[in-house]
């Protein structure tokens, strides 16, 4: 009687196995035409339009050949000192003795988006104890307005945050040594990641906690325990900050933006400049699982209420600058929705049901994608006319820059300049280097420093803008100055019709090159005594 009972349940299995099989293979394409749309921006751009990105290339490209190039020491000087903040640094300079370091630069913003991922997906997994479709809801998520500023460091610190944080909540039952261990590996390579994505580890890992300590009871010794080794997990990477780091001399760098811009944020999550298709990804997200919820088709695991809330709060308060970084508050907003994703799962939803959410979604995010991708394309044109003209600079030549904030160019400009740095082993002081960021890796020599200090921001922003107007500032403190223009060897004006005359370049300077592009114009000044020289 047992026999055919064992035979029938191997012949189950292998039907089941063999009806198994396409539906593994069909989610094997679909995974696969996902990342490969993931993953097209760069691939077709070489020069990725994100905001702060040459300048972290540049600054990468410094720390990669600093020991070996003369040039760049009489400008440069590695400030690298247990610092947060690393994460760029610590892979794109060896990765970039290797490829190029454009390529290497393209790999790193790959890695950021499958950190992304590959944490919400870990913690996802931790929360509810299973794998899932899910998580693909994040999807539309990896290209999101945090990527666009290029604050990559923080995006790639916040995926290994997410999935430690899984880590440490799977690990919620094991023995203080095993979780103290966990911990403090955790929190000590997440604060050399990024200080910001410290913090939301830190969030995730006390608010599980404190989730913990409302729902079971323990003994006042049981809970003193755990609060120890949730705390002292974080000693290492304290001692640090305090006492090793120079980023936390700039603790009292602190800067509120305007209350409403808060909320504004948490809609703009998703905002990479192409505002309709954007928002309407936003909203397919949002609606598809605010109505899953509320009708049980999906569900909030109960752990994950306590951070998320505190999240919230943290969006709420937040300070715009904090540290010597900018957009503290703007960070905190894609932290929310991937936490809020990986709390979530499918409820009473039917299969239909899921296939018809995950077809909506993902389908939002491939005509989003493809949009990204063209424009990507398109930009790199842009890209191009402004390298051309970088590279008739002078080797080691000293150049200073303005961008008016309200230029309409597209893709942005902010940091072009950057790329001299890379092509030309040119000084620029816009570089994000101590001592005017305290936190960076890299820093001015002494004699270039001084030189730093009286050059203005290379993005005239508003407030400064009014201020050139009147011809007193704009004598003194002036992006195009007499006095601060015959320090450099060259200058690179970009849509230098949008600042008042006063504070407009000079007639009469020699050019090293001028040219426009479909959004702006531009013009690389060739300076008076155009020698390579320290200044006086």
């Amino acid at each position: 009687m047992g026999t055919p009972s064992l035979s029938t349940d191997a012949a189950g299995g292998v039907g089941d196995r063999q009806a198994a099989l396409p539906v593994r293979w069909r989610a094997a394409i679909v995974l696969g035409v996902l990342g490969l749309a993931i993953l097209a921006p760069i691939l077709v751009a070489k020069y990725p339009p994100l905001v702060d990105y040459p300048d972290h290339l540049a600054r990468c490209f410094v720390l990669a050949h600093l020991p070996t190039d003369p040039v760049l020491q009489r400008f440069y000087r590695n400030a690298m000192d247990w610092q947060p903040n690393l994460a760029l640094d610590l892979i794109i300079p060896p990765l970039a003795h290797v490829v190029s370091i454009f390529t290497a630069g393209r790999v790193f913003l790959g890695l950021t988006l499958a950190s992304m991922a590959a944490g919400t997906v870990a913690l996802h997994r931790a929360l509810h104890g299973h794998w899932s479709s899910w998580p693909l809801l994040a999807t539309p998520f990896l290209y999101n307005q945090i990527v666009i500023w290029g604050f990559l460091g923080y995006l790639f610190g916040l995926g290994v945050a997410l999935g430690a944080a899984g880590f440490w909540y799977a690990l919620r039952d094991r023995g203080w040594w095993v979780r103290l261990g966990t911990g403090l590996v955790a929190g000590t390579l997440i604060y050399v990641l990024h200080l910001y994505a410290l913090g939301i580890y830190a969030v995730l890992v006390g608010g599980f906690e404190l989730a913990d300590w409302i729902a079971t009871r323990r003994d006042a010794r049981e809970r003193a325990g755990r609060i120890a080794v949730l705390g002292l997990q974080f000693l290492p990477a304290a001692c640090l900050f305090l006492f090793v780091s120079p980023t936390s001399q700039a603790a009292s760098r602190l800067a509120w933006g305007p209350p409403l811009r808060r909320i504004i944020e948490i809609a703009k999550v998703l905002d990479t400049g192409y505002r309709v298709v954007d928002f309407a990804a936003f909203g397919v997200v949002v609606g598809v699982v605010g109505a899953l919820l509320l009708t049980r088709r999906a569900v909030l695991v109960r752990a994950a209420l306590v951070p998320l809330a505190i999240l919230l709060a943290l969006a709420a308060v937040m300070p715009n600058e904090l540290f010597s970084s900018f957009g503290a508050d703007r960070r905190i907003p894609i932290a929310l929705a991937f936490v809020s994703l990986a709390a979530s799962d499918w409820g009473r939803a039917d299969p239909a049901l899921k296939r018809g959410v995950l077809a909506a979604v993902l389908g939002v995010s491939l005509i989003r994608l493809a949009i990204i991708t063209a424009s990507w394309s398109a930009d790199q044109t842009t890209y191009r006319t402004y390298l051309a003209a970088l590279r008739k600079l002078p080797e080691g030549a000293a150049l200073v820059a303005a961008v008016p904030a309200m230029t309409p160019s597209d893709p942005p400009l902010y940091h072009v300049d950057s790329y001299a740095v890379i092509l030309r082993d040119a000084f620029a002081p816009s570089l994000f280097a101590a001592p005017w960021d305290a936190g960076s890796s890299l820093g001015f020599t002494k004699r270039y420093a001084s030189l730093r200090a009286v050059t203005p921001e290379v993005v005239v922003w508003p407030r400064p803008l009014a201020k050139l107007r009147r011809p007193d500032y704009a004598a003194a403190h002036g992006p195009f100055r007499p006095a601060l223009l015959d320090r450099y060897d060259a200058a690179l004006a970009i849509d230098p019709e949008f600042l008042p005359a006063q504070a407009r370049p000079p007639a009469g300077c020699g050019l090293f090159a001028a040219g426009h592009t479909r959004t702006s114009r531009f013009r690389l000044l060739r300076l008076p005594c155009a020698r390579i020289r320290p200044p006086p």
